[in-house]
């Protein structure tokens, strides 16, 4: 297995975004479209057979669902999974991981606990699934424990189907997203070069 990090400042998003309809450019978020982007690239470089299905699952957080009553400030876990997508265009993946999120009310979250309690946890790890999840909101990188701001918090190693959205200041100082990503060693190869392309076309 091979781990690489791929950096998405905002020329990178804005080369994404590009890729959409004039419409869905202005509207999918900077989540949204990497999610989209992300799996589409992952799909390809692991080379998945065409009838068989390539999930992509986000965890959602419930913080501001009211309903729940979690208490301002609330710091612990509170996000769920959602499945959003199967098989579909870049723009499918937009619109679904945008339904996956809408789904996340109350009541699914209240059942999503019931079946963890009754069930146990079930496995999120399948090979033709990809879970991603945005800690880029979390906070890691402005803790500052006397030492001055982190250069990185979030993950150490990621695992293979699950990637992490954390927050970073790219080279250029802007706000960016780091995402590590876990592949075998030739789906790396063919992921990287989709991610050059992506780098390439925002010149």
């Amino acid at each position: 297995m091979v781990v690489r990090s791929f950096t998405f400042g905002p020329s990178e998003v804005a080369a994404i975004k590009k890729r959409f309809p004039p419409l869905l450019r202005d509207a999918a978020t900077t989540f949204e479209a990497l999610a989209a982007f992300l799996w589409r690239a992952r799909t390809a470089a692991l080379e998945f057979p065409p009838d068989e299905d390539a999930l992509l699952a986000i965890i959602a957080n419930f913080r501001a669902t009211t309903e729940l009553g979690l208490p301002s400030g609330y710091y612990g876990n509170a996000g769920v999974p959602s499945m959003a997508l199967r098989r579909g265009s870049l723009e499918d993946a937009v619109s679904l991981v945008r339904q996956a999120k809408v789904a996340v009310t109350a009541d699914y979250v209240r059942s999503t606990v019931d079946k963890l309690v009754l069930g146990g946890r079930p496995s999120l790890l399948l090979a033709n699934m990809y879970l991603l999840s945005d800690l880029r909101r979390v906070g890691f990188h402005r803790v500052d424990f006397g030492w001055g701001k982190p250069v990185f918090g979030g993950p150490v190693y990621p695992v293979f189907g699950v990637s992490f959205f954390t927050a970073l200041k790219d080279q250029n100082g802007e706000d960016a997203v780091v995402v590590p990503v876990a592949l075998p060693r030739q789906a790396m190869e063919r992921f990287a070069v989709e991610m050059e392309r992506l780098f390439v076309s925002k010149l």
